[in-house]
C-alpha cells in the first residue's frame, strides 16, 4: 500500500463522492491475487466496484454505517453493512499512517468471500 496524495482535505465519507483506484486485488479466501486497475467509488447510498474498462463489477447498496469518518484527509475507518443482489456483507474503508486499505467482505452462494484492495490513490467527486 503507497502513500495517497490524491485526498482533499476535510471529506466526510458518509457525505460526499470518493473514488478508491486500486491496482491489486488479493482474494483472502483462495489466497490468490490478480494485479488488475480497478476502482471503487462510494457514495452516500451505494459503493460500486469498476473494472478497467469502465463497466460495473460489483454494485452495493449500503445498508447502513457502522461507524464514522468525518475527514477522510486523516487517519480513520469506517465499516458499511451492504447488499448486493441479495448477497450481504461488509465493506471496510480505512486509513492508518497515510495507507488506506479496501476491504470487501460478501456472502456469494453460501461462501464467504474477502477481497482486499491495494487502494493507490483517493479522489473526492
Amino acid at each position: 500500500m503507497s502513500f495517497v496524495p490524491g485526498v482533499v482535505l476535510s471529506q466526510n465519507i458518509l457525505t460526499s463522492s470518493v473514488e478508491w483506484k486500486s491496482a491489486l486485488t488479493t482474494i483472502s479466501s483462495s489466497n490468490s491475487s490478480v494485479n488488475e486497475n480497478t476502482r471503487v467509488v462510494s457514495t452516500p447510498t451505494q459503493i460500486t466496484w469498476y473494472n478497467e474498462d469502465g463497466t460495473v463489477k460489483k454494485q452495493f447498496a449500503i445498508v447502513k454505517p457502522l461507524g464514522s469518518w468525518s475527514d477522510i484527509s486523516r487517519d480513520g475507518y469506517i465499516v458499511f453493512s451492504v447488499n448486493s443482489n441479495g448477497d450481504s456483507g461488509t465493506i471496510h474503508f480505512s486509513k492508518t499512517q497515510g495507507v488506506v486499505q479496501l476491504s470487501v467482505h460478501i456472502i456469494e452462494d453460501l461462501d464467504s468471500v474477502i477481497y482486499d484492495l491495494t487502494v493507490t490513490t483517493v479522489n473526492v467527486l
